[in-house]
């Protein structure tokens, strides 16, 4: 492990998160080298919503419409709203593909651009048969690529794969806020940044907030990661005897109350417009200081590591089913989601295990249109568990090992949402095999087949 030079000239190894080393304040390297080598042209937000919406002005005039996955959270379709033009949704089927016959059918005159979704980390299903549906009937194409900012494929960026895309960094990383926006080339030559664009030049109150609160806390139990950063963490940096250097637990910022942006709304307490708005502004300059110390490889095994851990306990019971499967090359997930025949009695099993919960929060359209009821029956059923790269595996597998025995008396549960729904894979036998089908890869290395929002 490299070491760090601190004050004195003092050499020690770089503090921890977990098992990853962190390194606040290298000059070179982390994330946004990552980006850099592979990216071609983004741009830094302080959330994937606040790139979406510079995204779209690029690709859009007021009173078009915007097609979206019907599985997605409420709060998408905000900064579609915000620039005037119609939010719609389509279908999806049971396997995270979109439903391209229900797209088609939805196209019209006034649709400017469909979204596709990167679920979980992974590249969606059939996302070659939505590009060329889209270069078809002349739409443009927005890749959410919100779960997946170190996913590649044949070493592109799953947010690469449209006209913009996008990806969220809180997803993947212990930063306060963040958001990227892909752009390709001929939308690059069109973008014009706004006043959200880029990042903040100094530190802010969020910021020390976020570092004195340390919200991030093992999903297995124990102190969150930034708790763990001590005297060489992000704060003793900011300089000598200064005020920042001197703030502890009992300081007066430690007692301000209220979450940073990654954490808005959560739980509940906030409409979907407001945790858009709230989140709507460039980027923390400790979000990218903190980038710039942590090395994506390490992250991508860590998190790949851990999603196998899940994946080899659990595989024996009959009530669950890993909608992933496994995980191509390249692909760094951000959570490992899991079908649950019963998913109450599954929540309450994991009961003590952080970061475990129903995604998403559907748009209120989706929830009262019998159309979307492959999306309803998903949202009630899929059970997210933690693969963060923090997490200490020894934990992990201990919890995942005794989840994986509680297997007696489970009975085979027919899978698959109710038939009432008219979306055509609600019509489709219920999967009844215990092994969920793996994610092929086409000759051009993409998919045949995304934390709460």
């Amino acid at each position: 492990m490299d070491d760090v030079t601190i004050a004195g000239g003092r050499r020690m190894a770089p503090p921890m998160i977990g098992s990853i080393p962190f390194r606040p304040f290298r000059d070179s390297g982390g994330v946004e080298t990552f980006l850099d080598e592979r990216a071609g042209e983004y741009r830094f937000y302080g959330s994937a919503k606040a790139a979406l919406r510079d995204g779209l002005a690029v690709l859009t005039h007021p009173g078009e419409r915007v097609l979206v996955p019907s599985y997605l959270p409420d709060a998408v379709v905000e900064p579609i709203r915000e620039l005037g033009l119609e939010p719609g949704f389509y279908a999806i089927d049971r396997n995270l593909s979109p439903d391209l016959g229900d797209l088609d059918r939805r196209i019209d005159d006034r649709t400017a651009a469909v979204m596709s979704v990167a679920y979980f980390g992974a590249s969606q299903p059939e996302i070659e048969a939505l590009v060329s549906l889209l270069e078809e009937r002349g739409c443009a194409h927005v890749a959410d690529a919100a779960h997946s900012p170190l996913s590649v494929v044949d070493g592109e960026p799953l947010g690469t794969l449209g006209d913009v895309g996008i990806a969220s960094l809180p997803k993947l990383f212990p930063v306060p806020d963040g958001g990227l926006l892909f752009l390709s080339a001929d939308v690059a030559d069109r973008f014009v940044p706004s006043t959200l664009t880029g990042v903040r030049g100094s530190y802010c109150v969020d910021d020390v907030r976020f570092l004195l609160k340390s919200p991030i806390r093992d999903p297995l139990g124990g102190s969150g990661p930034l708790a763990r950063l001590g005297g060489s963490g992000p704060l003793a940096r900011l300089g000598g005897s200064g005020p920042l250097a001197r703030l502890g637990a009992n300081s007066p910022l430690a007692r301000l109350g209220g979450s940073p942006l990654s954490d808005i709304g959560t739980d509940g307490s906030n409409g979907p417009r407001e945790r858009y708005l709230a989140a709507r502004t460039s980027m923390s300059r400790l979000t990218l200081d903190t980038l710039r110390g942590i090395d994506p490889e390490d992250v991508v095994r860590a998190r790949r590591r851990n999603y196998a851990v899940w994946r080899r306990a659990l595989a024996g019971r009959p009530d669950l089913e890993f909608l992933l499967g496994e995980l191509p090359e390249g692909i760094c997930p951000q959570a490992c989601p899991v079908v649950a025949d019963d998913p109450d009695a599954f929540l309450t099993e994991l009961s003590g295990v952080d970061g475990v919960h129903r995604w998403p929060r559907l748009p209120t359209a989706v929830r009262s249109e019998p159309t979307y009821g492959t999306a309803r029956w998903l949202a009630e059923h899929v059970i997210v568990l933690p693969v963060h790269q923090h997490l200490d595996v020894r934990e992990l597998s201990a919890t995942a090992r005794r989840l994986g025995r509680s297997v007696e008396g489970l009975a085979e549960r027919p899978r698959g949402p109710t038939s009432s729904a008219p979306n055509r894979a609600d019509h489709r036998s219920p999967a009844t095999d215990r092994e969920p089908p793996r994610i092929e890869l086409g000759s051009d290395g993409q998919s045949s087949g995304h934390q709460r929002s």
